[in-house]
């Protein structure tokens, strides 16, 4: 799937043919975030062109595959991430997206690569009793 690009080299999304590229979060992320465990992420906003105007859904992406619904809105407010529970966030809209005629669902994930330090220390203290054990 792909969108068509104006003179300016900006998506126009009434040109879009569907896909995750059909979505805007806003600030702008690589597909991948990194943060501290405890860190603060977001406030993020998704944007897609719809006509009517799209339904948004956030949804929470946990380390064990399972998916939590966040919030059906178009803004995800300041979420605090947890090491070792949380693996991403997805933004999922639906609605008449360009040339479909019918409604659908485009989603966009951002995945969290989150560093624990204590979690660090916590192998290391491990790995040295285990050593001193043998």
């Amino acid at each position: 799937t792909q969108c068509s690009d104006n003179s300016l080299g900006l998506i126009n999304y009434n040109e879009c043919l569907g896909g995750s590229e059909c979505i805007e979060i806003i600030p702008g992320f690589n597909d991948t975030v990194t943060l501290l465990d405890g860190d603060d992420f977001g406030p993020l906003t998704c944007k897609a062109d719809c006509s009517p105007p799209c339904k948004y859904q956030w949804r929470k992406i946990l380390w064990n595959g399972d998916i939590n619904d966040v919030i059906n809105a178009s803004t995800l407010p300041r979420q605090t991430v947890v090491a070792k529970e949380i693996s991403g966030y997805r933004c999922v809209v639906t609605g008449f997206h360009g040339y479909f005629a019918e409604e659908t669902e485009v989603s966009r994930e951002i995945n969290l690569n989150i560093l624990c330090m204590f979690c660090y220390f916590v192998n290391i203290i491990t790995a040295i009793f285990r050593t001193s054990e043998k």
